[in-house]
Order: C-alpha cells, then structure tokens, then sequence
C-alpha cells in the first residue's frame, strides 16, 4: 500500500486524437516517460446524497485524502469540492457526538415533564370528580 503524501512513479499519458485512449508519451530513448506524483486516495459512497442536497441530489459522494492532512469531498461528477482538514473533520465529529448527547438528555428531560403534567392532569381530573360528588350528596 502507497502512504498518503508520499510521491510515486507514474507514466505521464496524453489523449491520442484519433483513438481518444490514452497512450504513454515515449522520451528520446523511447521508453515510456515516468513523473512523480503525490498518492491521493479516492473513494466513492455506496449510498447517493439525499434530498436535500438540491441538483447534486441522487449523486454519489467522492471522498479523497490529499497531500497530508486534507479531505476532499464532492459530488460525483461535478468539479465543486469541498476541502477539509483531518483535524476541523475531528472537531466537526465531536461536536457531532456532544451535540447528540445534549438532545437525548433533552428529549429524556421532556418526556418526565410531560409524565408530570399527565400524572397532574389526572390528579386534578378526580380531584374535580371528588368534589362534585360531593357536592351532589348534599
């Protein structure tokens, strides 16, 4: 496996005009020309954005590691991208979690206040019963 960042040899190939293949570009000593390039990692979504996502929705995501510490993401074929460092998607990420915690104490803090106000509606329910019977024995 290549680490991310590290340069590697590749074949530089040019678009032939009649084909459209690509093709080796061949140097004065007819071998193929080699340059080096950074190693990228591309990966693309299995699930498609959803909805609301607008004209990139139904489009599968394209997530890249480049150079040392960016992620890029973009929708597939398109060329708007989005680049992030390892670290804001770190931050980002927990945030995401402390967040979540917040709204399950939350919706656990809403759903005793409202067995409250049940258990009081009751209450006050045959508190009245009580009273008007009674008031009707009188």
């Amino acid at each position: 496996m290549i680490e991310i960042g590290k340069t590697r040899l590749v074949t530089v190939k040019v678009k032939n005009k009649r084909t459209g293949k690509l093709e080796p570009v061949l140097g004065p000593d007819g071998k193929p020309e080699q340059k080096l390039k950074e190693a990228n990692v591309w990966r693309v979504t299995r699930e498609t954005l959803g909805g609301c996502f607008g004209r990139d929705r139904h489009r599968r995501l394209v997530v890249g590691i480049v150079g040392v510490d960016q992620l890029v993401f973009r929708p597939q074929g398109t060329r708007q991208e989005v680049r992030l460092n390892v670290t804001d998607a770190c931050r980002i990420a927990l945030q995401r979690l402390a967040n979540i915690a917040t709204l399950e104490r939350a919706r656990e803090r809403k759903l005793t206040k409202q067995r409250q106000r049940e258990s009081a509606a009751i209450a006050r329910a045959d508190r009245r019963l009580r009273i008007q019977a009674k008031r009707n024995k009188a």
